[in-house]
């Protein structure tokens, strides 16, 4: 059984955004699954390597379209996404300074994060998108793929 399992309560639009969020569940389950499996260094550096060009990729795309329809919490949002990017960069700090054990922590901090993160903050600006346009507007961009 995976570590994080998608389900339909997470969707935001049905199209790119959850299968982007879908591919950062699988990201997620593969890093976690390395690590149980005992190859914490190697499965640590390569989550967030993956983390850190995908986080500012989807952040970037997230927030070029809420801009777009003036979503007026943007700003929350754009820092939920940079503490975001800051956890993933003192995560790498501690691997690079001989920090072992990151394992455990970081799955709890990437499952916790994206399932709050898509359930308050994604859940909100899905409902004002659709009010404002009629409909919730999915936007192309990367799609995840496990590192």
């Amino acid at each position: 059984m995976p570590f994080m399992q998608w389900t339909e309560m997470l969707a935001i639009d049905g199209g790119h955004v959850d299968e982007q969020h879908r591919g950062l569940f699988e990201a997620i389950n593969t890093f976690h699954e390395a690590v149980a499996q005992g190859h914490e260094t190697d499965a640590v550096a390569r989550a967030l390597d993956f983390l850190k060009s995908y986080g500012e990729q989807h952040f970037s795309d997230e927030e070029r379209l809420l801009a777009e329809f003036a979503y007026p919490r943007l700003d929350q949002h754009r820092r939920q996404h940079q503490q975001f990017l800051e956890q993933v960069a003192a995560f790498r700090t501690q691997l690079l300074e001989g920090g072992s054990g990151l394992g455990h922590s970081m799955s709890q901090f990437l499952g916790s994060w994206l399932v709050n993160h898509i359930m308050v903050a994604d859940k909100a600006y899905a409902s004002f998108l659709r009010g404002s346009s009629g409909r919730l507007q999915a936007y192309d961009g990367p799609t995840a793929k496990p590192g």
